[in-house]
């Protein structure tokens, strides 16, 4: 079929392909000329985000009780994991739980540690409040802690919780031991954010 240039401005006959390559460019296109649907799969990827874009999303549940005592580090068991698209990205990590006891002014503090490519867990930021025990009556106390953790690495992450108590008298974490209501499971969520 011939190509013909109709006098509306239309052309009729040309086939797909039929226009040499880079004759359309983006200057050729309307805007808002191509639809999402349209977009090639893959063709939008997480290295052309803008900065402050939430890449992806981890959430985890934990519902491990642990009784702590004595001034050292206790690793709580619950790791969150995740694998970052892009080195230099920041991890939102947001945690929460709670801390119960039953004994007169005792505390307990929350450490966050890390370990990229099973390299080994090293600590990330600072000791945080957990809670504390001021009465004998036995009582828990929810707690939060939120960490902004630049990545060096796209390779996977791994974070944990440790804990200790502050005067020497046993806590619970993940609530109280007296029976299955008083006990509460930790959460953690992880969010890939686009530096």
């Amino acid at each position: 079929m011939p190509v013909t240039i109709n006098g509306d401005g239309s052309i009729t006959g040309l086939s797909v392909g039929g226009l040499g390559s880079g004759v359309v460019n983006d200057a050729t296109l309307a805007s808002n000329a191509v639809t999402s649907a349209k977009l090639a799969s893959g063709a939008i990827t997480s290295t052309m985000l803008p900065a402050g874009t939430i890449v992806q999303v981890v959430n985890v549940y934990y519902d491990n009780h642990q009784s702590i005592s004595g001034t050292g580090e206790t690793d709580h068991g619950f790791t969150a994991t995740i694998t970052p698209k892009v080195s230099g990205n920041k991890i939102w990590v947001s945690m929460s739980g709670v801390v119960g006891s039953a004994y007169t002014d005792n505390f307990a503090r929350g450490l966050f540690k890390l370990d990229v490519a099973g390299a080994g867990y090293n600590t990330i930021g600072a000791h945080f409040f957990l809670g504390g025990r001021k009465t004998a009556s036995r009582d828990t106390e929810t707690w939060t802690h939120d960490y902004l953790h630049t990545t060096s690495s796209a390779s996977v992450h791994n974070f944990k919780l440790y804990t200790r108590v502050i005067d020497g008298n046993s806590m619970n974490i993940g609530g109280w031991s007296h029976d299955a209501n008083w006990k509460h499971r930790t959460t953690c969520t992880l969010m890939e954010i686009a530096a």
